[in-house]
């Protein structure tokens, strides 16, 4: 029988002691969300339920740990205890799982001890692109508001993060000396004061801090850039993934391109330019169009009033976090449904729009 593995929520050891606390930067809320702007197709009773049942959002802020340990990606250790964070997105079943691939905190493995205090920004998905603009980039606002100067705090970073995560720290004016790469795999990272800061979005439902981390990240990615990043917007864009690696494939693309053509959009492949190019590109943009992913996130950098439509399958993955930006954001945000082919699975599946 396999040994059951016991997993501590960080919130309820907050103010039990001095090893965890939590600046508190917006409460929790509960509310229903707010519906897609548009929706064409069938908003099935499965998929809407999943949207509407969303209404919990997690108290925004940052945690600070003292004397804790990192192993892993992502796990959370403290004499031996493993911690969860909830609104970290860090959740009992992620830490399970590292255990099982990797062993427990005492098992036999190098150490590093790391004094000072550091954050750490990454979580589920470090490797995801769209990850990057829809959980972690905007905690380094709450960082910011929470009296922190993120150009000076140093940052642990899983040494397998893809190249383009280092490239956002640098686009937004973290120094490369300020980053402390670490093997998940293989080490155990002691730190002094670890920073946590919370997501913003429940999948569905966005915290109204993201308006005021869109505008910070903007205001850094100007101060590195040396000029302003947008002063209008008039590109309608269709964000294309057939240049991009398909986990879901578009059966009909061809199709779906020939009408965005004909209705004037300029096809963009935002995975080909450099991240300052995108900054600008989606910052430019009145309408986005696209197929559901990690791309349309770039709407993070867009104004207020842009316009985004996502075509999209009937399963719950990948979820609604693009009508979380768009509430949040003030752009109006809206769906085309079609059929999801999952008989290979949901790793690699198929859909018509």
């Amino acid at each position: 029988m396999a040994t059951q593995i016991s997993v501590n929520g960080l919130w309820e050891f907050v103010g039990k002691g001095n090893a965890v606390e939590f600046v508190e930067l917006h409460p929790a809320t509960n509310l229903i969300p707010a519906p897609p702007r548009f929706t064409y197709g069938t908003f099935g009773a499965e998929l809407a339920a999943q949207y509407f049942r969303c209404t919990h959002l997690w108290a925004v802020g940052v945690y600070k740990l003292h004397g804790f340990e990192v192993f892993g990606p992502y796990a959370l250790c403290k004499d031996g205890n493993l911690f969860c964070c909830h609104e970290a997105n860090i959740h009992p079943k992620y830490i399970e799982d590292v255990v099982v691939e990797l062993g427990p905190p005492n098992f036999p493995r190098p150490r590093r001890f790391v004094t000072g205090k550091v954050a750490m920004i990454t979580g589920p998905g470090h490797t995801i692109y769209g990850h990057w603009l829809s959980d972690f980039l905007p905690k380094l606002y709450l960082l910011h508001a929470s009296g922190h100067d993120i150009r000076r705090l140093h940052y642990l970073l899983p040494a397998n993060t893809p190249r383009f995560g280092r490239a956002w720290l640098d686009l937004i004016g973290i120094p490369p000396e300020n980053v402390i790469l670490y093997n998940p795999a293989g080490e155990m990272i002691w730190v002094e004061e670890l920073l946590l800061p919370t997501t913003f979005h429940n999948g569905v439902r966005a915290s109204v801090l993201l308006d005021d981390a869109a505008k910070f990240l903007l205001s850094c990615i100007a101060d590195q850039a040396g000029e302003p990043i947008r002063t209008n917007s008039h590109r309608r864009i269709f964000v294309s993934r057939a240049q991009a690696s398909q986990s879901r494939s578009l059966q009909n693309r061809d199709r779906i391109e020939e009408i965005a053509a004909a209705a004037g959009l300029e096809f963009v492949y935002p995975e080909g330019l450099p991240l300052i190019d995108q900054v600008r590109l989606f910052g430019e943009a009145s309408m986005i169009v696209g197929e559901y992913g990690s791309a349309l996130h770039g709407s993070l950098f867009s104004l207020p009033g842009t316009t985004v439509c996502a075509l999209r399958g009937s399963l719950d993955h990948p979820g609604f976090i693009q009508s979380a930006f768009g509430h949040a954001l003030g752009q109006p945000t809206g769906y085309v449904f079609g059929e999801t082919d999952d008989q290979i699975g949901r790793a690699s599946c198929r859909e018509r729009v």
